[in-house]
């Protein structure tokens, strides 16, 4: 195999077995709730800490890979929300059903099973449920 071919083959592949984590960053942001709790003011990776009720050194390399995603702004030790993409995500806004994210995720998660045996667990269509997928569709 050529070495053009070879070295876009390494990257195509490495984005596909490594493209989940951005997901995954940002899915245990809604989580755990991050983009709510900093809302429209400025806070620290203790304050946003004391808020969730999280570890220190797990929420601060959070939130600098949701700054470096583009999904939170940081200014020396502050982070806050970017207003387009709290626009978003902002429950007393419109938003986009993002959070019903976290379920596909867990379904996705059980592909291979699902495939080796056929059967799935589809989760109940509860009324929160319902709802962030009735946003999702107002894309």
């Amino acid at each position: 195999m050529e070495t053009t071919r070879k070295n876009y083959w390494q990257h195509k592949l490495l984005n596909l077995s490594s493209g989940f984590m951005s997901s995954r960053i940002f899915l245990t942001a809604l989580e755990l709730g991050v983009f709510n709790s900093i809302a429209a003011k400025r806070m620290t990776a203790a304050e946003i800490t004391s808020t969730l009720n999280t570890d220190l050194r797990g929420t601060e390399v959070l939130l600098d890979a949701l700054s470096g995603l583009g999904l939170l702004q940081k200014i020396d030790d502050h982070y806050s929300n970017l207003p387009d993409v709290w626009a978003l995500l902002d429950p007393a806004g419109p938003g986009c059903g993002f959070s019903d994210g976290v379920r596909r995720w867990d379904a996705w998660s059980s592909l291979t099973d699902i495939i080796r045996t056929g059967k799935h667990n589809d989760a109940p269509w509860t009324d929160e449920r319902k709802k962030d997928f009735a946003r999702a569709m107002k894309l």
